[in-house]
């Protein structure tokens, strides 16, 4: 009840006719405090049904994205010119402002057609880029980068699969849940000219940490889940390499990380459930194989000319 309350105090507050020239800081703060269920990083209050959305475009101001906009472009700048916390930290912000938004399916195609994706990319990517490219890869695997940096390009990956898979399909399948694909209305957007080169590049990263290649291995399966036009894209000889690499353990960013030698025969149970520990499904190598069965699939749904 309070929550509900909270909402329509914020929706009261915040209508279409608000300006938010000079007041997007507040609006940014009082937007994540009264949907901050929405921000779901480790899918923990994941369900098998549909969720609740989040406010449409139109009950908010009229030029929410476009100030989101100019000032996530900023922030790229800076983090690429001088990767400082502050800009770091307002554009997780304004990032998780994104992610909210796009748990509303209506808002998802006004979102990809901004500039969102290709600055959280460019970001994400120097951001790795000053993590992993000077160290050598045991040292890089030894630990998992720390902090707001860490954040950051987690909320870029999680971002990511808000835009191309909307109903969580590849998260719910992982669970063994079934999707009545006929309850999914809404269209995923269309996978932007950059997560293909930006999927290979970060696995090209020498000791790359297994909690980052977890959560690119998601994004190419939220991609092959949600909408088979988006996976047919995808699925390149490059990237069929990338996914055999790392199942070998042979891709650049397995250099320093010690192979995890559970065998994988008798792991998956019932449901694609492990049925000794539920830990198996985090595990990269059965992730891995999870994203080759996709790929198998989408080959074999696609038309000869795709």
């Amino acid at each position: 009840m309070e929550d509900t309350l909270q909402k329509k105090d914020f929706l009261s507050k915040w209508t279409s006719s608000v300006n938010l020239s000079g007041n997007l800081e507040l609006f940014i703060k009082d937007f994540h405090g009264s949907h901050s269920e929405f921000i779901d990083l480790e899918f923990k209050s994941l369900t098998p049904g549909l969720y609740h959305e989040s406010p449409g475009l139109s009950q908010l101001p009229q030029t929410l994205l476009d100030q989101l906009g100019k000032e996530m472009r900023k922030c790229c700048v800076e983090i690429v010119a001088n990767l400082t916390d502050d800009c770091v930290e307002r554009g997780a912000a304004i990032l998780q402002c994104l992610v909210i938004l796009c748990r509303n399916c209506d808002n998802i195609f006004f979102v990809a057609s901004c500039d969102f994706v290709s600055h959280a990319v460019n970001a994400a990517q120097s951001i790795l880029s000053r993590l992993y490219s000077n160290k050598q890869p045991e040292a890089a695997a030894s630990q998992e980068p720390s902090g707001i940096l860490f954040k950051f390009v987690k909320i870029v990956f999680h971002f990511l699969e808000c835009l191309y898979d909307p109903y969580f399909i590849w998260r719910k399948r992982l669970k063994g849940w079934p999707v009545d694909v006929e309850q999914v209305l809404s269209k995923p957007a269309a996978v932007h000219n950059e997560i293909i080169p930006f999927f290979h590049e970060c696995f090209q990263y020498p000791g790359l940490s297994r909690g980052l290649q977890k959560g690119l291995l998601h994004i190419l399966g939220a991609i092959m889940c949600g909408a088979e036009t988006n996976a047919v894209l995808v699925v390149t000889p490059a990237s069929v390499d990338v996914v055999l690499s790392v199942l070998s353990g042979k891709a650049q960013c397995c250099q320093g990380v010690e192979g995890d030698t559970r065998l994988l025969e008798g792991l998956v149970g019932e449901g694609g459930e492990s049925s000794t520990s539920v830990n198996v499904t985090e595990d990269i190598q059965h992730l891995t194989l999870k994203c080759v069965v996709c790929m198998v699939q989408t080959l074999h749904l696609s038309a000869a000319d795709q």
